[in-house]
């Protein structure tokens, strides 16, 4: 009853009510039925989550190693709850950021799934966990290799999971992106979002990422037409899935800005530029800088279609932002001041 009075208030994240209760658990436990070696072992690991979420990850180690221990000596065929403790420990490493160690404990785990329940999908969790840290560790072709494992194995043991899988090709292709990778890159992504479109045609904001992502590959690669082709098509499925403001909309079509501009398409860039921020302009506070910042560059792009008379409006409605929002030594603030003295120096000099 105390147990479960723990965990009901653990669900609803009253993290002090369910440690009391757990402990009150545990000593009861302890006291009266101390042979009861697995029960024990379950309030400890509980007692170690509620601190987990606590972000008190030292008396969590401290609980999930005394789990383990009984684990280890009472139960030791009882490998999905070893390798269970030994991946929350590493969680509570991770959380230190103690990422070489955490890796230990994930790759014991690992071992004891792999040797003992082969297909167990704890195997999947540990090995995308393993990649993750070897991303933040900037060590990618090694994270790649375990991140494909995890796909492999998910491919043999959940192959309907269409979703899933297209999310494990999709990692995969961010990690080709972060390394420069993007002929690589783009052919991940490509592949997702043909699963996607064949199997997950209800995920319709999950489709729109993965061309988001085509469309920046597609970028980085100089091949703006093509950038543009998937980045319309994303823009389609954001409006047709989201509330007409929202910020996400609001960063396509900048994105469609930014890609027009290289192509030299100044009159569409603006276009896209000014919807842009007519949806943030709504969303965010009138004095945030992120306004200013997007009236700046509509400022720039009526420079390049030559209409200097527009360009003063916006960098003198972006200057009264930043003087709002920023410091007086800050770079954005120093440089629209510039333009705005710059061309107002230039028109007078039209008008003289």
């Amino acid at each position: 009853m105390l147990h479960n009075i723990g965990m009901a208030l653990y669900k609803e994240k009253k993290y002090d009510g369910a440690i009391e209760f757990y402990e009150r658990s545990l000593a009861v436990h302890e006291k009266f039925d101390p042979l009861n070696h697995t029960r024990i072992a379950v309030v400890l690991s509980n007692i170690g989550n509620v601190l987990y979420q606590q972000s008190k990850y030292d008396e969590a180690i401290d609980f999930y190693q005394r789990a383990l221990a009984i684990h280890e000596t009472y139960g030791p065929s009882n490998h999905v709850s070893v390798a269970g403790c030994l991946i929350d420990i590493g969680h509570s490493l991770k959380g230190k950021e103690k990422f070489n160690e955490a890796l230990a404990f994930y790759n014991r785990a690992l071992d004891f799934y792999e040797k003992h329940s082969p297909n167990h999908m704890g195997i999947v969790s540990c090995l995308d966990v393993i990649g993750n840290i070897l991303i933040e560790q900037r060590r990618f072709d090694q994270a790649v290799a375990f991140k494909q494992r995890a796909l492999e194995k998910i491919k043999i043991n959940q192959p309907n999971d269409k979703f899933k899988i297209a999310i494990g090709v999709m990692e995969i292709g961010n990690i080709r992106f972060q390394q420069a990778e993007y002929d690589e890159s783009l052919d991940f992504y490509q592949e997702a979002l043909a699963i996607l479109e064949e199997h997950c045609f209800d995920c319709a904001l999950k489709i729109a990422d993965c061309l988001s992502w085509i469309s920046v590959n597609f970028y980085r690669m100089a091949n703006y037409d093509a950038s543009i082709e998937y980045l319309e098509r994303c823009l389609c499925i954001r409006e047709a899935s989201l509330p007409s403001l929202d910020l996400i909309i609001a960063k396509t079509l900048l994105d469609l800005a930014i890609v027009q501009k290289k192509r030299r398409q100044y009159e569409l860039s603006l276009a896209y530029r000014l919807n842009s921020f007519l949806i943030s302009h709504k969303l965010l506070p009138p004095n945030d800088r992120t306004i200013g910042l997007r009236l700046s560059e509509i400022g720039e792009m009526y420079e390049e279609l030559d209409q200097p008379k527009f360009a003063l409006d916006y960098y003198r409605r972006a200057l009264v932002i930043y003087m709002e929002c920023l410091p007086s030594f800050d770079e954005d603030l120093r440089n629209i001041e510039w333009h705005v003295q710059r061309l107002s120096e230039d028109l007078n000099m039209e008008l003289s």
